[in-house]
């Protein structure tokens, strides 16, 4: 979703980044969107959700979507 969000080849382009770093890597993960990074910081700060089950939740639900699942505590 983020690489159809950038737009053309050759246009300038922002992504906005979170470098994860653990005992024998460094990553770092790019956003279309400010909102899609601050759901990925806060969902990584969720006991047992790690960076691979935030991209995956962030992949199935757009922000918005996300934001009224957890309203409903769905």
């Amino acid at each position: 979703r983020t690489l159809s969000a950038l737009g053309p080849v050759g246009e300038a382009a922002t992504l906005f980044t979170e470098m994860l770093v653990g005992e024998d890597f460094v990553r770092l993960v790019g956003f279309a969107h400010a909102d899609e990074r601050d759901w990925f910081r806060l969902l990584t700060g969720v006991q047992g959700v790690g960076a691979r089950v935030a991209l995956a939740i962030l992949s199935a639900l757009e922000p918005v979507d996300l934001a009224r699942a957890v309203a409903a505590q769905d």
